[in-house]
């Protein structure tokens, strides 16, 4: 009785880290492409309409453009990262065609910006 459960606690981590993994690895292979800003909100500032129609590309060598700039990016899960910290937070939804995450910057984590975008 005591192996049978040692076994099936040990099936059971085996699964959720292969669960884990796939969603990670799903993430970075939808994030993948160009995106446009519909949406953005400070929740100290308010709604800033100068960042929509910004397009943001993802590429899959763990490099996004925008705005004619290069920065890095890493995804592990729904947690993103972008310019090697400088800017992270959770991606929260994310299919083929509409990405919604809540960012901040290392400078202020006071301050949370959500991005709502949409594939183009």
């Amino acid at each position: 009785m005591r192996k049978t459960l040692k076994l099936i606690a040990m099936l059971l981590c085996v699964a959720a880290v292969a669960t884990l993994s796939s969603c990670s690895k799903e993430n970075e292979d939808l994030i993948i492409g160009k995106w446009e800003i519909v949406k953005c909100t400070s929740n100290l500032s308010g709604e800033d309409n100068s960042m929509i129609g910004i397009i943001w590309e993802f590429k899959t060598d763990g490099m996004m453009s925008a705005n004619g700039q290069n920065v890095s990016y890493s995804i592990d899960g729904n947690n993103i990262i972008l310019m090697g910290g400088w800017f992270s937070g959770t991606i929260t939804t994310l299919t083929k065609s509409k990405l919604v995450m809540e960012l901040s910057s290392a400078f202020n984590t006071d301050e949370m910006t959500h991005y709502e975008l949409k594939k183009i």
